[in-house]
């Protein structure tokens, strides 16, 4: 009787203990709004621009044209689907139970068991260290792109696992192949590292080799494939990824491990703790371990450390680490799991309290932000919304200098013939009944000058104006190159600083610029061109067509 509660009551609380970690993840969910990408998601381009998908054909239709457009990550087709075909409120239930296979799969891998303890743990990682929760697990979009991708690629290879000393049957081998080709194709942050550390597995273990690894290797591989040769892909990756130093590029990946203190525990763990109880390479959990190598080498290559989202899984890898070897201290002290179970329990109540009231007070902000939007006639112009930082947070962008991409899909989206979220300094222009009033024309030669042919500079400002006609506006994502002389470079709002930190800070600058109507006229707002700027090239739409139109600059210095 002892010995069957000893077996029964642990695994009561287990399960106990992850319904209730779904039900509070699923009541964060219920205050997660639709953010910019959800909101692009409910759309597809058509012969007249964009129209809102309307059926599951339509759906797998956006879906193909994604992957030849943007990238062949299965996260997003599946991101598209939930936002097409799927109410929120269904989404809410699916990724509540997501989650609970993140957490229940993490458990298995540090455990071999269904631990309450090292669920309890679990559970408190996740409220108080893992990155961004709100862009990388309730976000819709981050949601498939992170824990999704994390759940499914740990539960691929926890099958793998277990599996590894008895025969595959014929039925699991035909399941296997497509599962991990999904599985595979989720999204390069976490499948490519792997990947790499799957193929290194077998390299270290020839002797201990076995189909089922190969069989996962190979489908697991196609998946990965099919992102890495989208060419769209790599168009994104030529006008994002930016070069420079090595050395400066682990320093700055060294420190953002720094600021989630786990990743940074685990590589001090990994060099002090040795493997003396079993060889390295012979044992098959020493995947998360080579995983967490590969992982940090991908995004020292990526060097983008302006995203705490790139860390997710190498966060979650180096706590399945640290936790292991905690585990293995304490797995036969049982009254100290007991203990340990409770307190972790009780301890995450308050984290948990505290994400729920963010969530909510974001919840309030964008019900008022939306009724501001509701209450303006079709054009609607404002002024920008800001919602304080917070990691349980993941933002809708109301600033249309930095996020032009959304301006667009707004207007889409709340049925208005424009709408703009200005900073002060442009909205007061706007206010103006002269638009132009006290902007000065600068000096430029045009390589179209039936499209834009004039530029105004408003003299100590951050902007500068171009008048175009509203045919030759090009909607959608609106980046600007700016060639700045020799000797000069500008980016906006700390970019400058990180990229000269890197190494890679280039005369060539990518820069947002938006439209505006005003008076019925329209006209471009594009950074400030100063005595700096020798050349721009801006996209416009030309008999239905994207092109640049070059703008050579003869600005003399504004005072």
């Amino acid at each position: 009787m002892n010995k069957n509660c000893h077996l029964t009551h642990p695994r009561i609380i287990y399960l106990a203990l992850l319904i209730v970690a779904g039900i509070v993840f699923f009541i964060f969910n219920l205050g997660t709004t639709l953010k910019g990408d959800d909101l692009e998601f409910l759309y597809t381009t058509s012969g007249e621009g964009l129209k809102k998908v309307q059926s599951l054909p339509e759906c797998l239709n956006a879906i193909a044209n994604q992957y030849h457009e943007t990238n062949g990550r299965m996260a997003n087709f599946l991101a598209r689907l939930l936002c097409c075909m799927v109410d929120k409120s269904i989404f809410n239930i699916i990724n509540a139970l997501v989650f609970m296979l993140f957490l229940h799969v993490i458990t298995r891998w540090i455990a071999h068991k269904n631990s309450p303890f090292v669920l309890a743990l679990t559970l408190l990682f996740v409220l108080v260290l893992i990155p961004f929760p709100g862009e990388t697990m309730l976000w819709i979009t981050g949601a498939t792109n992170y824990m999704w991708n994390v759940a499914f690629t740990l539960a691929l290879l926890l099958f793998v696992r277990h599996r590894t000393d008895k025969p595959l049957t014929w039925k699991e081998g035909i399941l296997l192949v497509p599962a991990a080709i999904i599985t595979g194709q989720m999204g390069e942050i976490v499948t490519l590292p792997t990947l790499a550390a799957m193929f290194f597995y077998i390299i270290l273990n020839k002797r201990y080799n076995d189909a089922r690894l190969w069989l996962v290797l190979v489908a697991y591989a196609v998946g990965v494939a099919l992102i890495l040769v989208t060419p769209a892909l790599w168009n994104r990756a030529s006008n994002e990824l930016h070069g420079g130093s090595p050395l400066v590029m682990i320093i700055g990946t060294a420190r953002r491990y720094a600021a989630f203190i786990v990743p940074a525990l685990a590589i001090v763990a990994l060099v002090i703790v040795p493997f003396f109880k079993r060889p390295f390479k012979a044992h098959f959990s020493n995947i998360i371990v080579l995983s967490f190598i590969f992982s940090t080498l991908f995004l020292i290559a990526l060097n983008d450390p302006r995203k705490d989202r790139l860390y997710f899984y190498a966060a979650i890898l180096a706590f399945i680490i640290l936790a292991s070897y905690l585990y293995q201290w304490l797995r036969n002290r049982h009254k100290l799991l007991a203990i340990g179970t409770a307190l972790l329990t009780l301890v995450c109540i308050y984290p948990a309290f505290k994400a729920n009231s963010a969530i909510r007070s974001y919840l309030a902000f964008h019900n008022q932000v939306e009724h501001d939007i509701n209450a303006t006639g079709p054009d609607c112009v404002l002024r920008t919304y800001q919602f304080p930082q917070n990691r349980w947070v993941a933002v809708a962008h109301y600033d249309s200098e930095s996020f032009s991409t959304y301006n667009h899909i707004y207007r889409l989206y709340y049925n208005k013939k424009q709408i703009l979220f200005l900073r002060d300094e442009a909205f007061e222009q706007y206010q103006k009944a002269n638009f132009l009033e006290g902007a000065e024309p600068a000096r430029i030669t045009s390589s179209a000058p039936d499209i834009i042919d004039k530029l105004y500079v408003i003299p100590r400002g951050s902007f500068s104006i171009i008048p175009i006609k509203p045919e030759n506006v090009l909607n959608g994502a609106m980046f600007l190159k700016f060639d700045l002389r020799p000797g000069d470079n500008r980016l906006t709002r700390g970019t400058a600083k990180q990229y000269a930190l890197q190494g890679s800070l280039k005369e060539h600058n990518r820069l947002s610029f938006y439209h505006l109507t005003h008076q019925g006229n329209t006209y471009l707002m594009i950074p400030a061109v100063e005595d700096d700027v020798s050349t721009l090239s801006i996209p416009v739409n030309k008999d239905g067509k994207a092109t640049q139109v070059t703008i050579q600059c003869n600005i003399d210095s504004i005072k």
